[in-house]
This record gives C-alpha cells, structure tokens and sequence, in this order.
C-alpha cells in the first residue's frame, strides 16, 4: 500500500513561520488562565476538525456540544468550532419571502424532472436535463439555502427535498442561533427520523440517504434533563464537552486559532487524512483510568451510547498520530510531536470523560436503584427552590418515601450535586459542578509534556 501522506508538495501560505505545531502547543499551555478551559479548548480543536473529516476517517464522527456553564451568555469556546468550521452561510433569501418559496419550488421541479426521466429510461433527456439546469440548480440552492458543507440547522431543511447541501454531499449543522435550537428540539421530540435516518439531494439530484452532522453550544437553559434523555433515545452520537469558561487569553488563542485552523484546512483539503482501523489508545495510565470511569456511568446508559463513546475514545490517539503525521511533513521536530500526541490525546479523552460524568447533572447513572424520573424531579425542585429541609422536600414530593428520599439523597450529595448542611439541602450550580469534576480522583489535569517547549507560537511574519 502507498504511502497515504505522500501526496502533491505542500503549499502553505508564504507567511507562516515554523515551528508551525507550536500553534496547537499554544492552545494546551497558553489559551487561558484556568487548566479547566484550556483543556476543553484542545479537545474542542480536536474533536471538531475530526467532525470536519466527517466519514472519510471512520463511519462516525461525534456530535458536538459545548455545554456552557460559565456566567457569560456567549460560549467562548464556541468561536474554536467556528474557526476549524469556516462560516456556515446561511443563504441570501429570507425564508418567509415569495422569493424563496419560489426558489424552493424551482428546486423541486428539477429534482422531479429528472426522476421522471429516469424512472422512463429516457437517458439522452437526463443528459440534456444535467447540461441546462444543474448549473441552475447549484446557484438556486446557493442562494436560498447557502453554500458550502457547513450551514444552520434552522435553514438547510426542505420538507421535499430533505437537507440541503452545496455540492450534495455531507452536511455539518450549527446550533448558533434561536431558531436552530429550537428546530433541533422540536425535530429531536416529534421527528427524530430527520436527525437519526436523514434524506437528501445528492450531486445526481436524487433524494437518497445523506449524512449529518451536529456542532452546537447548550447554557443551563438549554442543557435540560429532557434534551438529555430525548438524545439518549434517540441514540444520537453526542459528546458533551463541559466547562464554565468566562473569557480567554484573546490575544494567545486568535493566534494560536487562526495558524492551526490555515495549516489543516489546507492540509485536509489536499487529502492527506486516510480511513483506518479502529485501535486501543496507547497504553497510558492516565487514559485507562478514564476508561475506567467511563464504563461505571456508561453502564446505566444505552448500549448504543456506551459503544459509539467507547469506539470514539479509541480512536482519539489514532487521530492525533495523523495530525502529528501531517506536521512531520513540515518539518516540525519529531521530539515534540510525539509529546504534544501524548497531551493532545489525554486533554480530549479526558473532555470525553468529563462529558459522559457530566451528564449525572441530569440524572444519567445517579442512584440506578430508583428510576431517572425520580432523581430529576428531586434536582428540579432543589434547583428551583433553592436551600431547604428534607422535611420541606418530602412535601414537595410525596411519592417518594422518607426512606426512599434519603437514599436518593445519599446519592446526589456522593455525586457533588447537592450539599448538605445539617438537616438543609442546597443544589450545586452548574459551573460549580463541572469545576468540581474536573478536580475529581481519576480526572484531575494530566501532566503537560509540552508546558516546559518554548512559549513560542506559529504565527504570520509582519509586514515591513
């Protein structure tokens, strides 16, 4: 088999110093202030340039949410998902307008013309159908859908058409604004056949199976315990990345940012990532003690959700290889490489983890003896409520016994979700529970190889 990274010679823009892998170093040491956010931040890099390469590393890229726990309503992690991304256009009509009904109409006929004359066999008619119309048909669907591979959730979806994607191939999806959040609940609730088995136009103009992907942001509003548990039935391939960021180093990570998103957009765009076999991390401690914790909570998760998390871990570090592979090719040192591998495969397998824990804010895997109802309708009402006796408690929720309430209690206060001050009760704040996972045994900051490297970044050379 022929090398997969010998490819055409690279041609990166002419302004670009070296060492250029310091970028991504830059995102692991430099990015913030707190060890939390820049761990997060890392795995973000990471995980949302593996759900850029979509399929054509393995069958099932992870869906992406950052769950925003800090007290800033904008996610500043977010702008890393839209830096690795690139915009998601979002189309030029407004879709309550005659124009784009039009359009849509337009869009439809074509596709229909040309199923018609193939299911009659009429070849020479599809022909000529291709040369007059699907020109047409590329900048109807750039101008009221959006081009490109990337789009909102809230504008990419006809009811005929299914979801629409420049060039017919794949689909990245955002969660950015009101009307995606609110599309994407509505669908996850009454059709979720739209998320789990999606239909689209392809580049032959037919509506066949496509592949969809979803990257978003969720605050406490939004990260609810009915999100939580319709995506877990709808056996959606969400990873969670949780963290209670309220600003970065802006300086250090625009840098860091903007290099390392030029260097692999250009990289993956030449094709030098390649398909291979799913494989167990690299025998690191740190990772087989959050394998560990993962399969304790996973065990009171689907079976779907525990296989698709567990494969997604495996091949965390195959990844990184691959990056570190392509950055060998230019020339950055091998020494350093196999040390920011090393980093960059702990700092995302423990997002991973952090993620999957997490999700215990909602019940998942809190106290398996009494049903997840139960133990979120008793979270609802602490958080709500706020401090108050057990006694107040077992008032506001009759159904569960004394008995039964301390147990699940015993529970919640062992999970950090709740504390206890005598005979009080007080829920945890989100961010106070995310922060508090994070210094947990098993899950607390990795070592960092490359905190000692030169605290240089890959940047562009100023003019004059």
């Amino acid at each position: 088999m022929s090398d997969p990274f010998a490819t055409a010679p690279c041609s990166l823009p002419s302004g670009l110093t070296t060492p250029l892998h310091r970028a991504i170093v830059g995102l692991l040491v430099n990015s913030a202030t707190d060890e939390l956010t820049r761990n997060q931040l890392a795995a973000a890099y990471l995980l949302s340039l593996r759900q850029l390469v979509g399929q054509s590393v393995s069958p099932q890229p992870p869906w992406l949410f950052l769950v925003n726990a800090g007290r800033t309503a904008a996610d500043p992690l977010f702008e890393i998902l839209r830096r690795n991304q690139g915009d998601a256009g979002v189309g030029a009509d407004d879709q309550s307008s005659a124009r784009f009904r039009g359009n849509v109409a337009l869009l439809r006929t074509i596709v229909a013309k040309r199923k018609a004359l193939r299911d009659r066999g009429i070849g020479g008619g599809v022909r000529k159908l291709d040369a007059r119309e699907e020109g047409n048909f590329s900048d109807t669907l750039e101008r009221t859908f959006g081009a490109g591979a990337v789009g909102h959730y809230g504008k990419r979806h006809d009811p005929a058409l299914g979801w629409m994607a420049g060039g017919g191939g794949d689909l990245l999806l955002w969660l950015d604004q009101p009307a995606d959040h609110d599309g994407f609940r509505h669908d996850l609730r009454t059709r979720a056949d739209k998320l789990t088995r999606p239909m689209g136009v392809n580049a032959a103009l037919e509506i066949t199976d496509t592949f969809v992907s979803v990257t978003g942001s969720l605050d406490v509003s939004r990260w609810d315990a009915g999100l939580v548990g319709d995506m877990l039935d709808a056996q959606l391939p969400a990873i969670y990345l949780p963290h209670a960021a309220d600003g970065l180093a802006a300086g250090s990570i625009d840098r860091s940012l903007g290099c390392a998103a030029m260097i692999f957009r250009h990289q993956l765009g030449s094709g030098l990532l390649r398909v291979y076999p799913r494989v167990l991390p690299t025998a690191d401690a740190y990772a087989t003690g959050c394998e560990r914790i993962l399969r304790a909570r996973l065990a009171h998760c689907p079976q779907s959700y525990d296989f698709f998390v567990m494969v997604t871990v495996r091949e965390v570090d195959a990844f990184c290889v691959r990056l570190c592979a392509i950055l060998a090719k230019l020339d950055c040192p091998v020494d350093e490489l196999e040390l920011l591998r090393r980093d960059l495969t702990r700092a995302t397998i423990r997002a991973i983890t952090l993620g999957v824990e997490c999700m215990a804010y909602h019940g998942v895997g809190v106290a398996p003896f009494r049903p997840r109802e139960e133990v979120c309708q008793v979270l609802a009402i602490l958080r709500t409520r706020g401090m108050m006796s057990r006694r107040e408690l077992q008032r506001k929720f009759a159904a569960l016994s004394a008995e039964a309430r301390d147990q699940v209690l015993h529970h919640l206060a062992d999970e950090g979700l709740i504390r206890v001050e005598g005979n009080s009760l007080a829920a945890v704040p989100l961010d106070e529970f995310v922060r508090g996972l994070a210094a947990r045994p098993g899950l607390t900051a990795p070592p960092c190889a490359c905190a000692h490297l030169p605290d240089k970044w890959a940047g562009v050379k100023k003019k004059g």
